[in-house]
């Protein structure tokens, strides 16, 4: 019997960890795939922004040639009234100072107000101008210019209609009186544009008041509601079943408001064998052995079924306001097993919840860069039961910031997150006192970097790099440490093993095909990859603080409207 409780005990460890890749791997599947799209998108976007700066710096005024013949007057100061501030101190220097005393002429003086207007544009204050000011008297050795800044007189969405009022209120990073700027528009089209049902357009007019413009904003939903079918084979074994499918749900804009519904629901075939035959220790009279298997059971020549059973449940809502995300998210993992013993079989079943909130702004934008900054909470509760006797119970409570930034970088886009997470007491999480200094941390601190880098090579075949670093001096628990090996990592391990820990690298290169690109037949994408991870342990004198792997995946995604299958 102690034999058999110490097989127990160490099969309950594995299953525990097992558990947590599980967890991890679900969340991670969906960020991979997030990723990939967004990256997709923000090419596209950057791409039509970049063509639609090289056209206003083509509509730039050129400097002209200065004649020797013109009347010139000697400026030792100049003036610049910029009410709205719209340059800074140094580029006002830097511009200014290459004409303060010098003997300037007519052209001169254009040539200056063409440097101070091709700055604005740069700035992306596309309808401002710099001009010469009314008084002016050249024979003082001062020149007074002004900055007339172009302001918007209103915002038109569609027949403005309530609902359209109601979007711009949402959506619309910009208002009625303020100082017309791309980057604010630029924003905008994101916040229409993240849904897939959205068309938005965008048209600048001049407008009947002097130094004013209207933005029309043109919207075109599709269709609003998407049911997809969901299938993969990212299942362990075949007792666990390696085939998944399930069904995905997706509503833009429920609300009106540009705002966005996911649910996806994935499960197994499932196997519940009966179990009739087994008794509670409470139903138990003294002295009497349970049994371990139905009547006429003999464990030398008989196999016991196993059982089987997974859910998974994943819900997120996504609501832009301005410059502003916040996202709300809330996933269930509901999995039974079984593992044998010499001479019978155990259930074990595992229930996870996690509940996420994520506020991100936007604090910089131009036509290269963007730069948000995010703040995030969530909730985990870990349950694990073998027959009905639970195991554990934890709950972690985990507040994090984050600082993210992507730019174009040699026709790709490179993307980077700098991260910190903290356990915290809160919500009902558990609390590290009177705890070993080897035993895993609810209050940890840990840090996280990732880099990505998205790069086209031609139109259908693209390159990804992906490099995720974790960093922590606490002992964690297995949900929370850094697992390598699984699905959406290091290639060939997901049913033969993983590792994970405290600190830990991975690094992912992938190169893909788009051999399909349509509207009605979806996307068929082929697929290479190459990873390597490596990972170490704290408080850890064993051969297995430490670990590495690495790994390659040849496989295929296939995307259409209502089926996605990977």
């Amino acid at each position: 019997m102690k034999k058999i409780g110490t097989y127990i005990f160490l099969v309950f460890n594995v299953f525990a960890f097992s558990d947590s890749f599980n967890e991890n791997e679900d969340e991670r599947t969906i960020l991979k795939q997030e990723q990939r799209s967004e990256q997709e998108r923000l090419q596209k976007e950057f791409q039509k922004r970049e063509e639609i700066f090289n056209q206003l710096k083509s509509e730039k005024t050129d400097k002209q040639e200065v004649s020797t013949n013109e009347i010139k007057f000697h400026i030792s100061q100049i003036n610049l009234e910029d009410n709205e501030r719209l340059l800074n101190e140094i580029e006002k220097e830097n511009i200014l100072g290459k004409y303060i005393n010098r003997d300037l002429g007519s052209t001169d003086i254009t040539n200056l107000i063409t440097d101070l207007t091709n700055r604005l544009i740069a700035k992306g204050y596309i309808t401002s101008v710099a001009t010469i000011s009314e008084d002016n008297d050249l024979s003082t050795k001062t020149l007074n210019l002004k900055i007339i800044p172009g302001k918007i007189e209103k915002i038109i969405l569609n027949e403005d209609k309530t609902l359209d009022n109601l979007k711009k209120y949402f959506l619309v990073d910009t208002k009625a009186g303020k100082v017309l700027n791309i980057r604010d528009l630029d924003t905008t089209t994101e916040n229409f544009n993240y849904l897939e049902a959205n068309n938005m357009t965008m048209e600048i007019i001049p407008s009947e008041i002097q130094n004013h413009s209207i933005v029309k904003l043109k919207n075109e939903m599709k269709e609003k509601f998407t049911v997809s079918v969901l299938t993969n084979n990212y299942g362990e074994d075949r007792q666990n079943a390696i085939w998944r499918g399930g069904v995905s749900i997706n509503i833009d804009s429920p609300l009106g408001i540009g705002d966005r519904v996911y649910f996806s629901y994935m499960t197994v075939h499932k196997k519940k064998p009966d179990r009739s035959w087994k008794r509670t220790t409470e139903s138990l009279k003294p002295g009497e052995i349970a049994p371990i298997g139905p009547k006429g059971y003999d464990p030398r020549k008989d196999t016991l079924p196993y059982k089987r059973d997974l859910d998974l449940y994943n819900f997120r809502y996504t609501l832009k306001f301005n410059s502003y995300t916040l996202s709300l998210g809330s996933s269930r993992i509901e999995n039974t097993s079984s593992f044998y013993t010499p001479n019978t079989v155990y259930d074990m079943e595992t229930v996870s919840n996690t509940f996420s909130v994520n506020l991100d702004k936007v604090l910089l934008r131009n036509q290269k860069n963007k730069l948000t900054f995010g703040i995030g909470l969530k909730r985990k509760h870990n349950q694990s039961y073998i027959e009905e006797a639970i195991l554990s119970d934890r709950v972690l409570t985990i507040g994090d910031i984050s600082l993210n930034g992507t730019t174009t970088f040699y026709g790709g886009l490179l993307g980077a997150s700098l991260g910190y997470e903290r356990g915290m007491r809160a919500l009902g999480a558990e609390r590290d006192k009177n705890k070993g200094v080897r035993s895993p941390k609810a209050e940890f601190m840990k840090y996280t970097l990732n880099t990505n880098y998205y790069k086209p090579l031609t139109q259908k075949l693209v390159y990804r790099f992906n490099t995720n670093i974790t960093y922590s001096n606490d002992v964690l628990y297995g949900s929370e440490k850094h697992s390598i090996g699984g699905v959406g990592s290091v290639g060939g391990y997901h049913r033969t093993g993983n590792i994970q820990g405290d600190k830990a690298i991975e690094i992912e290169n992938e190169l893909s095909y788009r051999v399909l690109d349509s509207e009605k037949f979806g996307k068929i994408t082929p697929y290479l990859s190459y990873s390597y991870g490596k990972v170490r342990n704290n408080k850890n004198n064993s051969k297995y603080r430490k670990g590495y792997m690495s790994g390659a995946i040849l496989g295929l995604r296939y995307n259409m409207k209502y089926l996605q299958l990977t």
